[in-house]
C-alpha cells in the first residue's frame, strides 16, 4: 500500500477523497499525514494540510489527534511558504477553541494578513473570520474588524465583499 506522502504527489482528480479514504482504511497514517502538512515540501504539505482539514471535519477521531497539533500549526503558520498551507490550517483552526497563550499571536497574525493587499484573498477571509469570531468574546476587535473592513471593502474581489458583508451585517 503507498504511503500518504505517495498518495499526496499524484495527480488525479479524487486526490482528496482518495488520501481520506486511505487514511480512514489506516489511521495511523494520520499523524504521518500530520506531518507532511507540517512540512516545506510542496505540493505535498498544502495537500496534506487540506485532506486533513476535510477529513477533522467529517470525523470526530480524527479531529481529537488533530487538535493535538494545533499549538504546533499556530506557532509555524506565519512560517508557511505555502498559501494553501495557510489557508487550509486557518480553515481548520476555526473548528477549534484556541489557548489563551495562542490567541494573542493568532490574532496579530489574522490582522496582519487581513490589512495585506498581497496575502491571497482566502487566507485574509478566514482570518477575517478568526477575528470575528473572538470579538464575540472581546468586543473591541469587533470595533476595530469593523474599520479595517469598511476600509478595505470596496477595493476588495468577490469572496472577500461576501465575506466581509456578513460580517459588518452583524453588527445592526
Amino acid at each position: 500500500m503507498l504511503n500518504i506522502e505517495e498518495v499526496l504527489t499524484e495527480n488525479f482528480p479524487n486526490l482528496k477523497e482518495r488520501a481520506m479514504n486511505h487514511i480512514k482504511a489506516q489511521p495511523n497514517l494520520f499523524d504521518d499525514l500530520m506531518q507532511a502538512a507540517l512540512g516545506e515540501k510542496q505540493p505535498v504539505g498544502w495537500r496534506a494540510a487540506w485532506v486533513a482539514a476535510e477529513i477533522i471535519k467529517k470525523n470526530k477521531d480524527f479531529k481529537t489527534i488533530f487538535e493535538t497539533y494545533i499549538d504546533e500549526i499556530i506557532d509555524k503558520l506565519e512560517q508557511f511558504k505555502s498559501g494553501g498551507q495557510k489557508r487550509e490550517f486557518l480553515k481548520a483552526l476555526l473548528l477549534f477553541k484556541i489557548k489563551e497563550e495562542k490567541l494573542g499571536f493568532l490574532i496579530n497574525l489574522c490582522f496582519n494578513w487581513l490589512q495585506n493587499p498581497k496575502v491571497d484573498a482566502a487566507i485574509r477571509v478566514h482570518a477575517m473570520q478568526h477575528i470575528y469570531n473572538l470579538s464575540k468574546k472581546e468586543p473591541d476587535l469587533l470595533v476595530e474588524l469593523n474599520a479595517i473592513l469598511e476600509d478595505l471593502y470596496e477595493n476588495e474581489n468577490a469572496g472577500f465583499q461576501s465575506r466581509a458583508r456578513k460580517i459588518l451585517a452583524q453588527k445592526k
